[in-house]
């Protein structure tokens, strides 16, 4: 018997590497060999940052980077592969093959607007990989603000331009959060007049801000630790935390021009020095796989005796596609709003340690009754516990982080009859959603309507039958073509699942949920934890099912498990219809609670 999904990683990565590859625009061993004369393939890098630590690093790149604009990436369709974390290319880092021609640097006309009014209000989302695993997103936004002048009783236009990011660092087995946010407000021409932000790494968090007055600026950083208080000389060819961007994109660099950039890092607290060295227009791989036309700069950054090397693509108009940081192996990509959030949701699944909830009490009897009662507790003061009181759970709150869950095993639930009478929240009519296809349940593919057909043709059932009878039917023809494996994290479309010819329980569940809409059930997917069968040391594990609708009642139903008789032996925390392009944010909200949670059986009792 399975007890959940593991959470050992699967090996068989030869594909997914592949594709992600070839998603990045980076090159295959494939394409590699046919094109190992000039290879020009070369992983992006980020801009005008310039970092001392990996985690500052990562930092600096959401103030820094010079990316910009939002395209449209892959279809709504488009499964997400797990890339092996070994699978880096040393050998698509870009290398410096044009001698720059060693003029005089050249300044851009810092009086004029660096973007044109009608640009603004503007959005721009890049995604970030560390190797060739996505590890978060930065978002920039730039619009027009207005700042009061008390010296001289009016109000002037200004920008406020705001980056976010999202990145999550694994160091030594352990993966922290990271969160940054950096605001600044200036004049249109790049003038620095004010700006705050924030950084969070785990649960530390740090709080600064800083202002320009009388030639100086003036900056206050307060955290854990003790606060810092500066004053920094400031000149007119000072700027802000965004200049490399407004720069490039004021005035566009021509190949072989050389361009020094000064400005602010509030991360670091320091004043850079950035020297943008422009080489040449190339057709350049970009995120969605396609090519353009861009020109590859190479940015190096010093800060008092330290120098860091970053290099960086944009186009005619100056702005960045795509950029690396040689000496963490890190890149970005421009993306759309919808990728960035999901590559983030997907690189905080990676880093999460998934673990077990431990179990009390008379455990073994969960998996001979036919319902069962549990007290569970969320350890954290920092949460609220949230547990589904539908389909064949009843909720009892305690306080907010405590409640006791009674689990009616599937042939109770089909033995209510009464609305009344029924224990949990009743849903006598399934929800229309749950007939249709979606981005991962992909009912309407020619595929699962086979799958579908076949199944109820080799039970001798027609469209006609009762749906309990077609349900069973598909779980148990699903159970014996589908081998179960170890949850490794990803999520696949069904279609995907079918042609890997083996799944962990998400996947199982998404196999049979497409396939039970494709033979008109209605059906939806739960999230929770399901008990293993140890006495020696009881535990929950994360884990998937599903839920059809019978015309009566939502009945659970599992195919990656052995027997079709469904047993109290597992907790519900959420129903998922994986509606969105960002399937991982369905799974995030119970993953996270495995680490904090508490499971007591207090009763367990089998319906005469």
């Amino acid at each position: 018997m399975h007890s959940g999904c593991d959470q050992r990683q699967s090996n068989d990565h030869a594909v997914a590497k592949a594709s992600m590859l070839r998603e990045i625009g980076l090159p295959t061993e494939d394409s590699v060999a046919q094109n190992n004369s000039d290879n020009r393939r070369a992983p992006p890098n980020n801009t005008n940052s310039s970092t001392s630590t990996n985690s500052a690093s990562t930092t600096n790149s959401a103030s820094n980077s010079s990316n910009s604009g939002a395209e449209s990436l892959p279809s709504e369709g488009t499964t997400i592969p797990k890339t092996d974390e070994t699978s880096t290319d040393r050998a698509t880092e870009p290398t410096t093959r044009i001698e720059v021609n060693r003029t005089k640097p050249k300044s851009d006309a810092r009086e004029q607007p660096w973007l044109p009014s009608d640009r603004i209000p503007r959005m721009q989302w890049e995604i970030q990989y560390e190797g060739n695993q996505p590890v978060g997103y930065i978002r920039r936004s730039v619009e027009l603000s207005r700042v009061s002048d008390p010296a001289q009783n009016s109000k002037e236009s200004t920008l406020r331009i705001e980056a976010e990011s999202r990145v999550f660092i694994t160091r030594k087995g352990q993966t922290i959060e990271q969160r940054t946010q950096v605001i600044s407000i200036e004049r249109p021409n790049g003038e620095l007049l004010r700006l705050e932000g924030s950084l969070q790494n785990g649960t530390n968090k740090t709080r600064f801000q800083g202002s320009i007055r009388d030639g100086n600026l003036r900056f206050e950083s307060i955290g854990d630790g003790q606060p810092v208080s500066v004053t920094i000389p400031w000149t007119e060819k000072d700027r802000g935390p965004f200049a490399i961007e407004q720069s490039l994109m004021r005035s566009p660099l021509t190949e072989k021009e050389i361009r020094e950039v000064r400005y602010f890092d509030p991360i670091q607290i320091r004043m850079v020095d950035a020297r943008l060295e422009a080489l040449e227009f190339l057709e350049t791989p970009i995120y969605d796989g396609t090519t353009e036309r861009l020109l590859e700069i190479q940015s190096t950054s010093r800060i008092e005796d330290t120098e860091r090397r970053a290099i960086l693509w944009v186009d005619a108009s100056g702005e960045s596609h795509k950029s690396y940081l040689p000496g963490i192996d890190y890149r970005s990509f421009r993306c759309d709003s919808k990728t960035a959030r999901l590559r983030a949701a997907q690189a905080e699944i990676e880093g999460l340690t998934i673990k077990d909830v431990p179990m009390f009490g008379d455990t073994p009897q969960i998996h001979t009754s036919t319902q069962a009662t549990y007290r569970v507790e969320l350890r954290s003061i920092d949460s609220k516990l949230s547990l589904s009181n539908r389909t064949n759970q009843a909720i009892r709150v305690i306080n907010p982080r405590t409640a006791e869950v009674t689990v009616y095993g599937s042939s109770e639930v089909a033995s209510i009859s009464d609305e009344s009478t029924s224990p949990f929240e009743s849903e006598p009519n399934a929800d229309p959603s749950s007939l249709r296809p979606s981005p991962i349940i992909s009912s309407s593919n020619p595929q699962i309507l086979l799958l579908g057909r076949l199944l109820l043709e080799a039970q001798g059932l027609s469209m006609s039958d009762s749906k309990s009878a077609k349900a069973v039917a598909i779980r148990d023809g699903i159970a014996k073509r589908l081998p179960v494996i170890p949850f490794d994290r990803s999520i696949r479309l069904a279609e995907k699942v079918l042609v890997a010819g083996k799944g962990h329980c998400v996947d199982h569940s998404v196999v049979l949920a497409a396939t039970l809409r494709a033979s008109q059930i209605p059906a939806r997917i739960a999230i929770g934890f399901l008990a293993n069968q140890s006495a020696a040391r009881p535990m929950m594990a994360f884990h998937a099912w599903v839920e059809y609708h019978d015309g009566e009642h939502w009945i659970p139903i599992d195919s990656s498990r052995e027997s079709s008789e469904f047993m109290p032996d597992r907790l519900k925390f959420t129903e998922v219809a994986f509606d969105s392009l960002n399937p991982y944010d369905d799974l995030l909200p119970t993953l996270r609670l495995a680490s904090n949670l508490e499971v007591s059986v207090v009763q367990a009792s089998t319906k005469p």
